[in-house]
């Protein structure tokens, strides 16, 4: 790492950018005397991404590692200070497609508006770049095709949580198969 600069001592990963911008990104980080990390680890100071359900992130999150967009690192260097995280911290579902299965329409719409509002993108189609499926039961094409492409399938809980807490929850804590009835929202 540089000893002068705004990133003096911070140590910069990346994570769901394209090779080209990440190459810029690494030059970047370099100019600002900070040092950049191929791989995430407790080390790293900052990650820097797109999407906030890449592994990385994921574990970036868990290790409360900054997460931050690219903006930040041009706020840096605009202001050749090491620039606030908040403004440029990515919304709880950014870069994220989340699809829901076994809701009606009403629910449906509550889903789309709540994902939107999180920097999600909303589809009612299931595909293998899905991120996340929203449902109240272990059941249906959607559920079962997403279990086989390995797609975490939560309940509308995580939604809320991700609201509440502005960042993106374990799914673990919100999967559909781990949650006791009372919990799922199942209707009479």
């Amino acid at each position: 790492m540089g000893s002068t600069g705004p990133l003096a001592g911070v140590l910069v990963c990346c994570s769901g950018i394209a090779v080209e911008e990440r190459q810029r990104v690494r030059e970047l980080v370099h100019e600002l005397g900070g040092g950049y990390a191929a791989d995430f680890t407790e080390r790293v100071s900052v990650l820097v991404t797109r999407s906030v359900g890449t592994a990385k992130a994921r574990a970036a999150l868990q290790c409360s590692t900054p997460v931050v967009r690219p903006s930040w690192l041009k706020a840096c260097a605009a202001s050749a200070l090491l620039a606030p995280y908040e403004a440029h911290t990515p919304h709880p579902l950014e870069g994220l497609t989340v699809t829901a299965t076994g809701l009606d329409e009403r629910e449906k719409l509550q889903v789309a508006d709540k994902v939107s509002r999180l920097g999600g993108k909303y589809t009612r189609d299931l595909d293998r770049q899905t991120s996340f499926v929203i449902a109240v039961d272990a059941e249906g094409q959607k559920y079962e095709f997403a279990r086989q492409w390995k797609i975490p399938v939560v309940t509308p809980a995580f939604l809320d949580a991700a609201l509440e807490l502005r960042r993106l929850p374990r799914e673990k804590d919100y999967c559909v198969d781990e949650q006791p009835v009372a919990e799922k929202g199942t209707r009479q």
